[in-house]
């Protein structure tokens, strides 16, 4: 196995230096964040994240759309007819949901349901700066050869475990991702490692994408892997480790009850 370049191994210290901080909870997690995006940047020349691409994870639909829930559910207690129309829209797949829940904002501010004023007062801005603040994570881990080491590791891992125990240990390892970096860079990192595991190993590939995919849907050890979890997170007053008390040992139930179901219904 190739050593980790100095890019890499910044970038898994700045993963390990954010979980510290989130389990002490020294910062707020949302000033966690920021502080990590901003450590990217500092350190462009090792991590490959420049300014431009840090903050991307701003207008990523997965932001955009927590945003426009906030407005649209204060919108609902003042009205709820113009929210309904939104959701209806997002559920005929007319739209893609960001854009959809966007139209619903503006019809929101539009038609007086809401003020203006009142629509930015109705986003806790903390969870938005947590999960923009995280996703360029993901893309440091691939410019540094991070994730080809990550998928090198699972390589040699397969030579002790079998293909079972290799894909549980893939389901573990995305869901640890998303619950750090976000759900939507783990999709974008794992996929190609999980299908090239299954490759070097002689297995086919499709049991393994459908676990990624399984885990970073239910990624539940922190408010940062669901994003149901993070839009109650600040509104609902919780600690960040609330989430790992309950989350923790639901997620190594699903890992078993995931595996075991794929590699039933999906032969390895």
């Amino acid at each position: 196995m190739a050593p980790l370049s100095t890019g890499a191994l910044v970038v898994f210290a700045l993963v390990a230096a954010a979980l510290a901080l989130f389990v002490t909870e020294w910062l707020p997690p949302d000033m966690t964040a920021v502080a990590v995006l901003v450590a990217l940047v500092v350190l462009e020349p090792y991590t490959g994240v420049p300014a431009r691409t840090a903050i991307d994870g701003f207008a990523s639909p997965a932001v955009v759309t927590i945003v426009a829930m906030y407005i649209l559910s204060a919108g609902v207690e003042s009205a709820g007819v113009v929210d309904w129309l939104a959701g209806r829209l997002a559920a005929l797949d007319l739209l893609p949901i960001y854009i959809a829940a966007l139209g619903g904002v503006v019809a929101t501010v539009a038609t007086g349901t809401l003020s203006a004023s009142q629509a930015y007062d109705a986003v806790s801005w903390n969870v938005v700066f947590l999960l923009a603040g995280l996703l360029p994570l993901g893309q440091a881990m691939q410019a540094t050869g991070g994730a080809a080491f990550v998928g090198a590791l699972l390589v040699d891992a397969a030579g002790v475990l079998p293909p079972l125990a290799l894909l549980a240990l893939v389901y573990l390892l995305t869901a640890v991702l998303a619950s750090v970096i976000t759900p939507p860079a783990t999709v974008v990192l794992m996929i190609p490692i999980a299908v090239a595991t299954a490759a070097e190993i002689g297995v086919s590939g499709f049991p393994f994408l459908v676990v990624v995919t399984f885990a970073v849907a239910t990624a539940f050890l922190t408010p940062i892997g669901y994003q149901t979890n993070l839009m109650v997170y600040g509104p609902g007053g919780y600690r960040f480790t609330d989430f790992a008390r309950v989350g923790g040992p639901l997620q190594l139930l699903l890992c078993a009850v995931t595996t075991l179901s794929v590699s039933v219904v999906w032969p390895l």
